[in-house]
């Protein structure tokens, strides 16, 4: 089984790259029994779904800033 390192190590790769059967069943083993890591990984993937829309946009301003985190807050992500 992975280790908790192993897992946040790896999830770049593990989320964007090619797997093998064995590394998936690692992972989602992993992820199945540890909520940490499930909500590290669901925080990569949204890292790596609104990247592309962040590096061609323009900068935010202070009011949009505001707004993404209210979202988030009310979502119940704590971005601190």
């Amino acid at each position: 089984m992975m280790s908790c390192k192993q897992t946040t190590e790896d999830a770049t790769h593990y989320l964007e790259g090619p797997n093998t059967l064995g590394r998936r069943i690692a992972h989602y083993g992993h992820l199945l029994m540890c909520y940490r890591c499930r909500r590290f990984y669901q925080q990569m993937q949204l890292v790596i779904r609104v990247s592309p829309t962040i590096l061609t946009s323009r900068e935010p301003s202070d009011a949009e800033i505001e707004v993404v985190l209210a979202r988030l807050k009310a979502a119940g992500h704590n971005p601190s």
